[in-house]
């Protein structure tokens, strides 16, 4: 026998090895002395795989903290605004004239009046929807020169430029405005509040007029773009007409004029 840190054990020094291998031990002590044995000789009294466990459940933890942060911080996420734009897409002949010309683009300053307080009125952006759109950067310079967009020089005199306008898409058949006007507005879905298609022609003939219903405003054969068609423009963009001194009245100081 033979003393050991652990207690006293057994020493067989003339057995053969696999006897030795098979003979029992015994350890005296009490376990604290184990304990401070074991600790003093740098053995860990924890077992590893108790050790990853321990790890692995703090990271898992974590990680759900950090899942329950990420959780909070998206829920105080403010809502996204609602759409807010406005539109009108604008047909030229007819509209803006009374006389259409196909050989050439022809404004008239009565009906370009009035979609300049429709434009006041309601904020809404102008979009061309006429077979005209092709020449747009001229048409938009001939808005600018009868006021259509506002003040035409700035505040110390100079001349301000006209915005680009935005064109609805070419189709195939040139007679299809109403599918132009709605590819237009897939490609922008949830931006636009209202809108209203301003248009010499009958929109509503076509299939797709389930679609147009409420905010097509046609012109009349004889007139173009006048109070009548200005007031219910305004009701297509969520606008009163009453708040809005751009009814018959103003036709009518025009038509004086």
């Amino acid at each position: 026998w033979i003393e050991a840190p652990l207690g006293i054990v057994p020493h067989f020094p003339s057995l053969p090895a696999p006897l030795q291998s098979s003979m029992p031990c015994a350890c005296i002590g009490t376990d604290e002395d184990d304990e401070e044995d074991v600790t003093a000789f740098g053995v860990s009294a924890v077992p590893e795989k108790a050790k990853e466990d321990d790890d692995e459940g703090e990271d898992a933890e974590q990680d759900d903290e950090e899942d329950a942060v990420e959780g909070e911080s998206k829920t105080k996420q403010p809502p996204p605004a609602p759409p807010s734009l406005r539109v009108v897409f604008l047909d030229i002949d007819g509209v803006l004239n009374t006389r259409p010309d196909p050989r050439l683009v022809h404004i008239e300053g009565g009906p370009c009046a009035m979609l300049r307080r429709l434009l006041a009125a309601s904020g809404a952006k102008l979009v061309l929807s006429s077979p005209w759109r092709r020449h747009h950067t001229y048409i938009a310079q001939v808005l600018a020169n009868f006021c259509v967009f506002g003040d035409t020089t700035d505040e110390e005199g100079a001349p301000v430029a006209p915005p680009e306008l935005e064109r609805t898409p070419l189709h195939a058949d040139a007679a299809r405005r109403d599918l132009e006007i709605l590819q237009w507005l897939r490609a922008r879905r949830g931006e636009v509040a209202a809108w209203v298609a301003l248009d010499a022609a009958d929109l509503l003939r076509f299939p797709s007029a389930a679609h147009l219903e409420g905010h097509v405003v046609r012109m009349p054969e004889a007139g173009g773009f006048g109070g009548a068609e200005l007031d219910a423009a305004l009701r297509a963009l969520g606008c009163d007409p009453k708040g809005f001194a751009g009814a018959a009245s103003a036709k009518a100081s025009d038509d004086g004029a």
